[in-house]
């Protein structure tokens, strides 16, 4: 199976997520709302085929774990961890080809969210 995804730019995004040049996924993605915290999480590779990286940075003073989930695109939660600051390998290897939404819930309340792509 081999999967394409691609990302069209400007005030709103475009995902497109195609295999053997048949449509999968075809949807448009509002900017996420940015809002000034004490700590940043970023996710990477995006697109992702094995091991997704969570890298939490805080600033000192402020919480230093959370929790971390993966949500499919019904809104079904797939995986959760404790996560805490620094970098972290997380194996989705099983996860199947698709969208998918990173989540960090910090224990104060605060939470953001990041899209991926599996392949």
């Amino acid at each position: 199976m081999k999967l394409r995804a691609s990302f069209e730019a400007g005030l709103t995004q475009r995902l497109m997520l195609t295999e053997l040049g048949q449509k999968l996924i075809d949807s448009l993605i509002a900017p996420e709302k940015r809002v000034k915290r004490d700590w940043s999480f970023v996710v990477y590779p995006n697109p992702v085929k094995d091991e997704l990286v969570v890298d939490m940075k805080f600033k000192k003073g402020s919480p230093r774990s959370g929790l971390f989930k993966i949500y499919n695109t019904i809104d079904l939660k797939q995986y959760q961890t404790t996560i805490s600051e620094g970098k972290r390998q997380i194996d989705v290897a099983w996860l199947e080809p698709g969208l998918y939404i990173a989540k960090i819930e910090m224990l104060e309340g605060d939470e953001y969210t990041q899209r991926f792509v599996k392949h």
